[in-house]
Parts: C-alpha cells; sequence; structure tokens
C-alpha cells in the first residue's frame, strides 16, 4: 500500500538506464496525480531528481553517491521551461546526460511543442539546475542549492554496480525511488530493490499499478530502452489511465488500473441554420426556425467500446426534418447519409442511425480508443 505522501501530486521513476555503453544514461518519469484533483496539474519547479544520497543503506560512502544533485527549473528560462510549473499529469519526462546522448532518443523537446505530452531535456539544459552538494559522502541531506558554474551531469551518475534512481518534491521530501545492484537495507519507506544484478548495460522499468511495488518493475537490457516512449503494453494502459484522471490513487493495487476499458463522453452540440424572418442571417430560435443537432461520442479509454448505443428523444415542441441524418467521424466532417430507419446498407457503413417516433436512435458496432462518432440531424421549431 502507497504511503499518504505518494498518494499526492508527483514524479515517478518510469525507467532508469545505464544506457548500452558509455555513460548513456537517462531518468524517465511520469508525472501523477492524486484521488482529489487527478487530472489537475501539477507544479514541477523545484523538484530534485537524484541518485542515492546516502539513505539507502544508511550510509554515505561506497554506495554510489555522487555529490550534488539536480532541480527542475521551470524560472531561469520561461520560453522553454515555464510549462515544468503546469504539467499535465500522464506527462513523461526524460532527463539525459547530453555529453553522451543515448541513441533511442527523441529530438530535444524542453516545451512538449509537439504537444504530444513528452518532455526530451538535457541535465546540462536551461530547466535543469545542478546543484553542489549535499548530498555528499559526509551528509545525505538536501539543506541547500548553491548552482554549480558549470552545469554537469554528474551528480546524477548512475554506478554500474549498484545505485539509485529517484524524485523528491522541492523541500527535499522523498517522493519516490528505488534501487538496483549492492545497495541493500535500510530503504527509505516505500522505496525497494530491484534485483542484486549489476546495472551495466541495463534499464529498469516500470509496468503498470502500484509503483511503491518492486514486483511491478524489471530489470531490462538496455538495447530496448525506451527514453520519452512507454515501456511495455502495461505501461501503456498506466499513462492513459493516469491521463485521463481513471487512476484509483486510493488503491493504487487495483485490478481496473491496469485494466484496458473503454470510456466513452457524449455531447449534444446544437446551431441554428435558419429563421422565417431572417433567414440564415443571424437566425433566432423562433417557431419555424431550423435548427441542426450534432450527436458526438468520444472513446476516451484504453480499450475498444463494442455495440455503442446512443438515444436522443426529441421535445415535444421540435419535430424532425425527414432525411437529414447525417454520420461521421466528428462534426464538420459528419456527411454519410442515414435513411431515418433501422435497416439498409446505411445501418453498417460502418455506423447506423434510425428514428422512431420522437426518439432518434444511433447505433455502432465498434470504437477504438481515441475514436469519436458523430450524427448530426436538423429539426423545426413549432
Amino acid at each position: 500500500m502507497l504511503t499518504a505522501q505518494a498518494w499526492a501530486a508527483g514524479l515517478i521513476v518510469n525507467e532508469a538506464s545505464n544506457g548500452t555503453s558509455g555513460t548513456k544514461e537517462f531518468y524517465e518519469f511520469i508525472v501523477v496525480g492524486d484521488a482529489a484533483s487527478p487530472t489537475a496539474s501539477v507544479n514541477l519547479d523545484g523538484w530534485i531528481l537524484d541518485d542515492n544520497n546516502g539513505e539507502w543503506e544508511g550510509s554515505t560512502s561506497g554506495v554510489g553517491i555522487a555529490p550534488g544533485y539536480a532541480r527542475f527549473d521551470a524560472s531561469s528560462d520561461l520560453a522553454n521551461c515555464a510549462g515544468l510549473s503546469a504539467i499535465a499529469p500522464g506527462s513523461i519526462i526524460v532527463v539525459y546526460n547530453d555529453s553522451d546522448p543515448n541513441s533511442n532518443l527523441p529530438a530535444d523537446d524542453a516545451n512538449d511543442a509537439n504537444g504530444d505530452g513528452v518532455y526530451i531535456l538535457q541535465a546540462r539544459g536551461s530547466c535543469i539546475k545542478t546543484c553542489a552538494g549535499p548530498p555528499s559522502t559526509a551528509s545525505a541531506a538536501y539543506s541547500s542549492c548553491t548552482v554549480v558554474a558549470t552545469p554537469s551531469y554528474a551528480p546524477l551518475a548512475l554506478r554500474n554496480t549498484g545505485d539509485v534512481a529517484q524524485s523528491r518534491a522541492a523541500d527535499g521530501s522523498l517522493f519516490h525511488g528505488f534501487t538496483y545492484g549492492d545497495i541493500t537495507t535500510p530503504y527509505p519507506t516505500g522505496s525497494f530493490r530491484i534485483g542484486s544484478s549489476s546495472g551495466s548495460a541495463t534499464s529498469f522499468v516500470f509496468a503498470c499499478g502500484n509503483w511503491q511495488d518492486e514486483s511491478n518493475f524489471s530489470r531490462v537490457s538496455a538495447s530496448v530502452d525506451t527514453p520519452g516512449a512507454p515501456n511495455n503494453a502495461a505501461n501503456v494502459i498506466f499513462r492513459q489511465k493516469i491521463s485521463a484522471g481513471q487512476f484509483n490513487y486510493l488503491d493504487p493495487a487495483d485490478n481496473d488500473n491496469c485494466s484496458a476499458s473503454p470510456s466513452l463522453a457524449v455531447q449534444k452540440l446544437s446551431s441554428i441554420v435558419s429563421d422565417p424572418v431572417n433567414g440564415g442571417s443571424n437566425p433566432k430560435a423562433i417557431p419555424g426556425a431550423i435548427v441542426e443537432y450534432c450527436i458526438l461520442i468520444s472513446n476516451t479509454g484504453s480499450a475498444t467500446a463494442d455495440m455503442v448505443t446512443t438515444t436522443d428523444t426529441l421535445p415535444v415542441d421540435i419535430s424532425y426534418a425527414v432525411g437529414t441524418m447525417l454520420s461521421g467521424p466528428d462534426c464538420e466532417t459528419a456527411s454519410i447519409p442515414e435513411d431515418d430507419n433501422d435497416s439498409g446498407a446505411d445501418e453498417n457503413d460502418p455506423w447506423g442511425a434510425s428514428i422512431s417516433g420522437s426518439t432518434i436512435t444511433m447505433v455502432v458496432a465498434s470504437l477504438a480508443p481515441t475514436s469519436s462518432i458523430a450524427l448530426t440531424f436538423q429539426v423545426a421549431i413549432e
């Protein structure tokens, strides 16, 4: 079970890679929300990323401590880094060693310019503040941040035989972290070790569920690391659930958190086409006016929705305009004619719509994740 601190919004380590050779390392994080407001943006300005600071194994000597640490800095370069102060849950943030870049890295994107929810940051770039120690071999504390004159990846460097990947809130409190290799107990509350083997040419990856449960992490070859992308099919679902606000933070081990499921959203939009007085020029909703409606159904979930049926009953003071049903992927491009009845080829082309009395029905055999369907029709105000 997660500690109360981890229920708050923050940053978890989704993947940590030593790279296939040299120092082709990176840390990959996923932004998580909280139970009270699961889709609210998260302020990561000042948040800490680091390797072992000495709290793991209860020692500051011989346990992989690289003196100093790094903080996200949203303010020094507002043009490129301001987004870090209001970042959406489900976003991926990669911080990499730009002096020896991993060949699997996508292009730098410090402010998510392409809108894919993925931020790629150089460890020595303007969005990262390198702080001198402590932590150091003499202290495990995060008591100050003296900015080094020359930004460096060194405070984050991962020791092959054993080290830690961790995230901390701006006040220095641990949010998430794990260790590997020869780093033994004690561990801070809620953290763990992913195996005793060396981290050389290795990545440590999260799948789904409780991120403080070591069984949800695995050790893989760095040749298949995935900076900027989900680690596996379960990790895809995890990110989708977090992004959509569907993750159960009160019980991260809930099976539904890692099960693909559809989630349907329905909107009904209207616009006045014409009226008997003004025609099509600034028409009003008066008797005799023609109004066009659009019913839009979107699948925001992580699985296909089968046999989606939607009904809409018209009020008594409006009447359906015969032959005006059109279907399509969205309201703007709906152009496939529907013939008002519930039979014929138009019922599966690929959607079907009909009217019986004053009730309009639309049936869709399947609706894939991130897809939508729309039905437009016109009515007359009586």
